[in-house]
C-alpha cells in the first residue's frame, strides 16, 4: 500500500532570486503506510565514515555530540531498513524503483528511481520512508505516537543524481526530501524540491505557512547529470532549517510548526503528475540527532566525514 502523499502541495516558483513562491493544489491526507509486522530498523551497517575520499576531517579535537539515527547505502541490496520495508512507487506503465549497480557514489550500488510517461491524477513516486517512535526507526508504520525529541535539531547529508532532458517549472516539479512533524500527517511538511528552469532549491511550504526563506548570495542550483550531496539542519523546536549543496549554503529558513518533535521522513522522487522523463539516483543516506547545538551555522555540518561525531 502507497505511503501517504504527505500534504505535498503542487508548486511553482516565482523569481528564484527573491523566493518568491506561487502555490497551486490540493493537499492529500495521510493513508495507512505499510505492514506493520517488524520491529525497529538498526541504523548501523553503514560503512566506515571516515573512509569516504570526500571527507576532508577538521582537526581531531573538534568533534560534535550526535547520535546517527538512520543511515542506508543501499549495499545490502534490500529496502529492510525502511519503515516501508520498500521503495514506495506506483505500478508500471509510469513509475519503477529498484536497487542496483549502474551508478553509485560509494561503493557499488545505490537506489534508482525512474519516471518514464505522464500520469492522471496522482503524483509519481520513488521514495523510501521512515517513520520514528522517539529515536527509534519503525518497522512498520503506524501513523500514531511522537517522533525524535532533538532541541539541538537533526542533520541529514545524502547524495542524488538527477537526469531529465527538459526543465522544470509552470506546474512541472521534483521533490526529493520530506519531513513532517506529526505522525498523522496533520501538519503542513517540510521539502526540498526544484519546481523553475534555473532548479533553485525551493522549501515551498515554509513560505506558504507563515515562515520565511533566505537564499545566500550566489546560492547554488541544482546541476543535472553529476552526484550532488544534500546536508539538511532542522530543529522543529527552534524553527529553523538551513540547507548546503555540495558544501555552498543554499538558504536559512525560519518556520513554525504545533508538534516540535520529527516523525516521518521521506528520501528520494516525488514528482507532478506532469513529468515524463525522469531518473533520480541517490546514496548514502544518513540521519543525526544533535547533542549539543551547532556552533558553526554557516559552515556544512557534514557530521562524520568534514565535522567528526565525538565517540
Amino acid at each position: 500500500m502507497p505511503l501517504p502523499d504527505a500534504g505535498f502541495v503542487d508548486s511553482t516558483v516565482g523569481d528564484p532570486d527573491s523566493g518568491a513562491v506561487d502555490g497551486s493544489g490540493d493537499d492529500v491526507g495521510p493513508e495507512d503506510g505499510g505492514p506493520d509486522d517488524s520491529g525497529a530498523e538498526d541504523a548501523g551497517g553503514f560503512p566506515d565514515a571516515t573512509s569516504s575520499p570526500d571527507a576532508t576531517p577538521t582537526d581531531a579535537g573538534s568533534c560534535v555530540q550526535a547520535r546517527l539515527l538512520f543511515s542506508d547505502d543501499f549495499e545490502g541490496g534490500t529496502y529492510q531498513r525502511w519503515t516501508s520495508q520498500q521503495y514506495d512507487f506506483d505500478p508500471e506503465p509510469c513509475n519503477s524503483a529498484m536497487i542496483g549497480t549502474e551508478r553509485s557514489r560509494s561503493p557499488t550500488r545505490s537506489s534508482k528511481s525512474i519516471v518514464s510517461c505522464a500520469k492522471n491524477g496522482d503524483s509519481h513516486r520513488g521514495y523510501g520512508g521512515v517513520q520514528f517512535s522517539g529515536d527509534t526507526p519503525l518497522g512498520g508504520y503506524t501513523n500514531t505516537g511522537s517522533g525524535i525529541n532533538a532541541p539541538n535539531g537533526v542533520v541529514t547529508t545524502f547524495w542524488g543524481w538527477l537526469e531529465v532532458p527538459y526543465t522544470f517549472g509552470n506546474g512541472v516539479w521534483f521533490s526529493y526530501f520530506t519531513v513532517e512533524g506529526a505522525c498523522n500527517w496533520s501538519e503542513p511538511v517540510i521539502t526540498l524540491a526544484l519546481a523553475d528552469p534555473l532548479n533553485q532549491v525551493e522549501s515551498v511550504h515554509i513560505p506558504l505557512n507563515g515562515g520565511t526563506l533566505n537564499y545566500a548570495p550566489n546560492a547554488p542550483r541544482w546541476p543535472v547529470g553529476q552526484w550532488v550531496r544534500t546536508t539538511v539542519y532542522v530543529n522543529y523546536l527552534a524553527g529553523e532549517m538551513r540547507v548546503w549543496m555540495d558544501g555552498a549554503k543554499v538558504f536559512d529558513a525560519s518556520f513554525s510548526r504545533t508538534t516540535r518533535t520529527m516523525c516521518q521522513f521521506h528520501w528520494g522522487l516525488y514528482a507532478s503528475p506532469n513529468n515524463t522523463d525522469l531518473t533520480y539516483y541517490e546514496d548514502d543516506i544518513t540521519l543525526y540527532k544533535l547533542l549539543e547545538p551547532l556552533s558553526d551555522t554557516s559552515t556544512e555540518p557534514w557530521l562524520g566525514e568534514q565535522i567528526p561525531v565525538c565517540p
